[in-house]
Order: structure tokens, then C-alpha cells, then sequence
């Protein structure tokens, strides 16, 4: 009964919490894959393991941009913690991909036109 009780107390965090981890959690992920960076020698994998650390570490900042919301701008807060959210995610999802052997190009249009019509959509709204 109380190990329930312990779970849904876990559901129940407020938004706020939730964001506050966030932070943490992709600013720690950010600088282990800087310090793992500074360690791998194989060129290939280094500029990737760059560009996902560089995107934890800007999802870090997007979701301090969201919890400062009511302390800061609404306006600075939504929209650019949102956009910066949406191009850290893109570039996070580009890693991915180029870890795929032999995808094409068209791959990498489309996924620039998810982020294009998802920005647009977002900031028109």
C-alpha cells in the first residue's frame, strides 16, 4: 500500500517540478557528453557527440526559459524557450539519423521541413 501511495505521489508532481528536473537532468547529459567529447578520437563520432551535447545543452536552457515563466517575460519565456525546445530537439533527432547507414538525403529535407512547418505553425499561433 505505501509503495503505491510512493508512485502516485510521483504522478503528482506540479509542471513546475517537472521542468526544474528537466533542467538538471539535460544540463547533467550535456556536460557528459562534452567530457566524453574531450576523450573520443575518431573524428566522425566527434562532431556528433558535439552536436548532441550542444542540443542537451540548449533543451537545458529552453526548459529554464518555460520554468522562469511568471518570473519573465511570458512572451520571452513561451516563445523562445519553445522555439529553442523545437531546434534542440531537431538537431537531437539529426544525430539519430546520421547513425543510420545509407539513409538519404531526403531524410534530412523532410526532417527540416517538420521543423520549418512546426516553428511557423507555433510562432503564428
Amino acid at each position: 500500500m505505501e509503495l503505491l501511495y510512493s508512485l502516485k505521489s510521483l504522478v503528482l508532481l506540479d509542471v513546475k517540478t517537472l521542468m526544474g528536473v528537466l533542467v538538471w537532468g539535460d544540463l547533467a547529459l550535456a556536460a557528459l557528453s562534452f567530457s566524453y567529447h574531450k576523450f573520443h578520437y575518431s573524428s566522425n563520432e566527434k562532431n556528433q557527440i558535439m552536436k548532441f551535447g550542444f542540443s542537451k545543452l540548449m533543451q537545458s536552457i529552453a526548459w529554464l526559459f518555460l520554468f522562469l515563466r511568471g518570473d519573465i517575460s511570458d512572451a520571452i519565456s513561451i516563445y523562445f524557450g519553445n522555439c529553442l525546445l523545437y531546434i534542440s530537439i531537431y538537431l537531437e533527432s539529426n544525430v539519430m539519423l546520421k547513425m543510420v547507414e545509407g539513409l538519404s538525403n531526403r531524410w534530412y529535407k523532410i526532417q527540416k521541413g517538420i521543423l520549418v512547418t512546426t516553428l511557423v505553425v507555433f510562432l503564428k499561433i
